[in-house]
């Protein structure tokens, strides 16, 4: 099994069928299982990735991709597998090869994944799903890092964040000024006729200093 997964430094990226089947999840079993991750020596980063997720789908959700999706944090299998003193890594890496040969499948194995490491992959992991792909691709086609792309994620990470931020705000803002106007609209514009000619002028300068902030937000909208 896992010689055939790692015979070469880039081995080509099968996707599991629900007619594969594996043995049950016994000792013997579990015992196999170890010693198949045990035996995935390529020092490529990635392909190592891939061949222990494939590992994991085969023997600990006899190949069928719905079930470990479904159960991907909480499989108690994965943990017991872990604590094997044999095996060199822990829980955390079992967890991630699933995810990063998921994430090669989507981007057409191995093949498509040239210049690319588990460093590239892990980076793109917290993304939504729907950017990872793209970021993956970008990071292949200009030669980035793994480091580099995982501070671009950040960054883009945290602008939208500090989108949503400033979006709440700007409604919340409006909605506040449109609930306190909109009744008092008639009331006010009655009582202008009363004021005196310094707050009339006090009036007349916050309308405008309001206006030029509204404009600006009007502005902002219509180029967004």
């Amino acid at each position: 099994m896992a010689r055939s997964i790692v015979r070469s430094p880039r081995p080509g990226l099968r996707r599991s069928t629900p007619d594969v089947v594996a043995a049950p999840i016994d000792r013997q079993n579990l015992d196999r299982t170890v010693a198949a991750l045990r035996g995935v020596t390529t020092q490529d980063s990635l392909a190592r990735a891939v061949a222990l997720g494939e590992i994991l789908v085969l023997y600990v959700y006899r190949g069928r991709e719905s079930a470990w999706r479904s159960r991907t944090r909480d499989n108690p299998t994965l943990r017991v597998i872990a604590a094997y003193p044999e095996l060199p890594f822990g829980a955390s890496t079992l967890y991630r090869a699933l995810a990063v040969r998921e994430l090669v499948l989507r981007m057409g194995g191995l093949e498509a994944c040239v210049g690319l490491t588990a460093a590239h992959v892990y980076a793109v992991l917290p993304m939504d799903p729907s950017g990872q792909i793209a970021a993956l691709e970008r990071a292949r086609d200009e030669g980035l890092t793994g480091t580099q792309l995982r501070k671009l994620c950040a960054n883009a990470s945290m602008r939208r964040r500090g989108g949503r931020r400033a979006m709440f705000a700007i409604l919340r803002t409006l909605r506040g000024c449109d609930r306190e106007l909109r009744p008092a609209s008639e009331e006010l514009t009655t009582a202008v006729s009363a004021l005196a000619p310094k707050d009339a002028n006090e009036c007349l300068e916050l309308l405008q200093r309001i206006e030029r902030s509204l404009a600006a937000i009007r502005r902002a909208l219509d180029d967004a």
